[in-house]
């Protein structure tokens, strides 16, 4: 009799770990999940949650890289769910939101070193302009020389002209934020820039029809979660890091499906 009690305690919790662990595998079969940041730079005031320091930076990354994954292109990951192609295995994507000028300085080296691109969502009306956006002290913007010189790690897509949250906007503005930025953008690259995101997350159905009108196939939203192959591709969500706050139960909650497919490396 012992030694059934002892093969139950022992294989019962196996069994229930199994199963579950199965459970995941099946949820994150098929999907990947991408990654936003702002700055990466030293802290100089203003919204300390937009700033991850560049060795925060680089340990996240080598953290990723040492659990099998790699970063693929966002415009890859798009192109998987508009044709419902299968999603490449322990892949993510890198997306940069306002166009910084320490993601040259800071982020270009840390792509390089892992072989991996990136997406930076570009403010086409602040590039090469130092400009202060609410709260937050004045700040470098890519310039066009940059931009061509990142092109070969990084693709670039709109992010707006003025950085106005879409919804508070007429159908006009609309028109002129979407076509206006995706021209700037394509003209500074020489590539289709089709892919948008959201000024501060803020989007609806009215916006996202516009958008569609102006030729995006695609855009990002501030909203976490998992990337799967059925996924909206004008609702993209994406998983947002602040150094800050990485511990706090709120955070933490926010991104488990993060922190959970990775630590088991799915």
């Amino acid at each position: 009799m012992p030694f059934v009690i002892i093969l139950v305690v022992l294989t019962v919790p196996a069994a229930i770990f199994f199963c579950w662990y199965q459970m995941l595998v099946r949820k994150y079969k098929n999907s990947s999940f991408i990654m936003v940041y702002h700055k990466v730079d030293r802290y100089r005031g203003g919204l300390k949650g937009l700033c991850v320091s560049p060795e925060a930076f680089d340990r996240q990354m080598d953290y990723l890289y040492r659990r099998g994954y790699r970063a693929i292109p966002l415009g890859s990951l798009v192109d998987s769910i508009i044709n419902k192609k299968d999603i490449l295995p322990k892949t993510f994507v890198l997306t940069f939101d306002d166009g910084y000028e320490n993601n040259y300085v800071n982020v270009l080296p840390v792509l390089k070193k892992y072989g991996w691109t990136a997406t930076v969502f570009l403010n086409a009306g602040a590039i090469g302009q130092t400009v202060q956006y609410p709260m937050q002290p004045p700040e470098k913007h890519l310039t066009a020389e940059q931009i061509k010189e990142m092109s070969g790690r990084f693709d670039f897509e709109p992010h707006g002209i003025t950085h106005r949250a879409l919804t508070g906007l007429s159908d006009d503005e609309i028109r002129e934020e979407a076509e206006g930025s995706k021209k700037v953008v394509e003209q500074l690259t020489g590539k289709d820039a089709d892919i948008f995101c959201y000024p501060f997350g803020e989007y609806n159905g009215r916006v996202i029809n516009l958008l569609k009108e102006a030729g995006y196939r695609a855009s990002c939203t501030t909203l976490p979660g998992i990337v799967r192959q059925d996924a909206d591709a004008y609702q993209l969500p994406r998983f947002e890091f602040k150094e800050t706050k990485v511990w706090s139960p709120r955070y933490f909650f926010r991104n488990f499906d993060f922190y959970l497919r990775t630590f088991f490396a799915i």
